[in-house]
């Protein structure tokens, strides 16, 4: 059953940079593609920071809670996987 999780996971993260690469290679900064008229439109903007650019300019902070919490979850998945 793992390994459907992994899959999922990594179709999704896949999926989302190749929406991030195709917005980035085809529409200019600030552009709106509508995809779904008045459901769903592609817009590309530019966020350096987290949610809303909260802590703009940090990256150092995302890469370190970013490897903190790979670390703590693949730790988590090789002790459950033994049970």
């Amino acid at each position: 059953m793992l390994i459907i999780y992994w899959i999922f996971s990594a179709l999704l993260v896949g999926v989302d940079q190749l929406v991030k690469w195709w917005i980035t290679d085809n529409l200019a900064l600030g552009e709106t593609k509508n995809l779904i008229p008045g459901i769903l439109s592609l817009n590309h903007i530019r966020n350096t920071g987290a949610a809303w650019s909260m802590l703009e300019g940090k990256m150092w902070f995302f890469t370190i809670v970013t490897l903190i919490a790979v670390v703590v979850i693949l730790t988590l998945m090789i002790k459950n996987r033994e049970k």
